[in-house]
């Protein structure tokens, strides 16, 4: 079918959507809300501005549909772009109980790449479609729809992102569908302040099943934004979905992240706070530095691998390459079977780590399992001083020039570094042992 407001079903032409201000109520069936529709294979622009906007991939509940609320059709091959900046907009994909797709991003079994921004203070209440009653459906809140083979990107760089729900049977929050193989990146910034859940697909990263590479950015937030919660039952709450194949890589840079507000909430969360989902194939690499985060496990890491299928197996969890660098503050309470931040019932320890940072680690019960180097103190102005500084002469410490004759010289120290300059064209040093003590 066509979409409400945009192209029609096997649409060849490229459309070009603006809407700003006003009320926008959209519905459609197998194509979008907004945007484009069934199968089509032209291109697909859709700006929105300043407006509140309701968009729908179904028209009646109490029938099967498959539409995207903003976003293409399903089976489209087109490029869709995607940019909402300012004002409301709630968007519900449909779904059967194999495919559903996106509350904003692209339909089930589609191929065309799909760019998504949201900005400027925008509030957004996503929910992919997939219908329980039938097995699923699995398309992201935002991003990719179920076995959809593009890629897709994300940036959202303001706003609220009040609920980002991935469907019923493995779509990511904000990520990609269930079973789908292209490339997804995410990137969350700046004012950004975002609220995400998945079922099956990670709450922000892959779907379920999932084999595409997954790149997860999130950086440089203001102060009291951020990620204030990431939870998903069977996927992480941040990284890969369950039993996703694909490579995850997860940066947290200069940034406020939570997984977990309350650790009662994990109990029935096999996956990773931050890390792999349970039963995953595909490795983990995740970067912290100079930022604030928590996490925690359900049955396992709260920074690292998930659980396996059955803890009885004889088999290796996916593995986690972790660097945690800078200043950092974590909190990281271990799931069940899991560790606290590590992979494969393994505790990984941190050297580096620059003065005043602090990681937490917490077992199930509570325990501290923190681990020594885990917390350093922060450097003193009389360290500072001691490490640091500047003199104008040292007794003890002669500079004479060619002729002999003394001269002015000032002194500067750093670290384990000292540096001498004089005035002189050439300059001879002599230190007595004292002064060099």
């Amino acid at each position: 079918s066509s979409a409400a407001i945009g192209s029609g079903s096997y649409s060849t032409n490229a459309t070009d959507i603006e809407i700003t201000g006003g009320t926008i109520n959209a519905s459609s069936y197998d194509g979008s809300g907004i945007g484009s529709g069934d199968s089509a294979k032209g291109d697909t622009d859709i700006h929105i501005t300043n407006s509140d906007v309701t968009a729908k991939g179904f028209i009646d509940v109490r029938y099967v549909s498959h539409g995207t609320g903003i976003g293409s059709g399903i089976n489209s091959s087109g490029k869709t772009t995607i940019d909402i900046s300012g004002g409301t907009v709630k968007a519900m994909g449909s779904g059967d109980g194999y495919n559903g797709s996106a509350g904003i991003g692209s339909g089930s079994d589609s191929t065309g790449d799909t760019s998504i921004t949201l900005r400027d203070g925008v509030t957004v209440t996503a929910t992919g479609g997939g219908n329980s009653s039938l097995g699923g459906g699995g398309g992201a809140g935002i991003g990719g729809g179920a076995n959809s083979f593009q890629d897709t990107t994300i940036n959202i760089s303001g706003g609220t992102i009040e609920k980002a729900t991935g469907g019923v049977g493995g779509g990511a929050g904000i990520g990609s569908g269930k079973g789908s193989t292209g490339e997804t990146k995410i990137d969350i910034t700046q004012d950004a302040l975002v609220y995400a859940y998945g079922s099956g697909g990670a709450a922000i990263g892959s779907g379920e099943s999932s084999t595409g590479k997954t790149t997860v950015n999130i950086h440089d937030t203001t102060a009291g934004k951020g990620v204030k919660h990431a939870f998903a039952y069977d996927g992480a709450g941040i990284g890969s979905g369950h039993y996703a194949s694909g490579q995850t890589y997860i940066t947290i840079r200069n940034a406020s992240v939570s997984s977990l507000e309350s650790s009662a909430d994990s109990t029935n969360n096999p996956g990773a706070g931050i890390g792999s989902g349970k039963g995953a194939k595909g490795n983990t690499a995740i970067t912290i530095e100079g930022s604030t985060v928590k996490a925690v496990g359900g049955n396992g890491a709260a920074i690292g691998s998930g659980a396996l299928i059955s803890p009885d197996e004889d088999a290796m969890e996916a593995d986690a390459d972790i660097t945690i660098a800078g200043k950092v503050t974590i909190s990281a309470v271990a799931g069940k079977d899991g560790v606290a931040i590590g992979a494969n019932g393994k505790e990984q320890a941190f050297d580096d780590l620059l003065p005043g940072s602090s990681i937490d680690r917490r077992n199930t019960d509570g325990k501290d399992i923190s681990l020594p180097g885990d917390k350093t103190a922060e450097k003193t102005p009389a360290a500072e001083s001691a490490s640091n500084g500047h003199l104008d002469a040292l007794t003890g410490l002669t500079v004479t020039d060619a002729a002999g004759k003394a001269v002015a010289y000032t002194l500067t120290w750093q670290g384990g570094t000292v540096t001498v300059k004089a005035d002189a064209a050439f300059a001879s040093l002599q230190m007595t042992y004292d002064a060099l003590c």
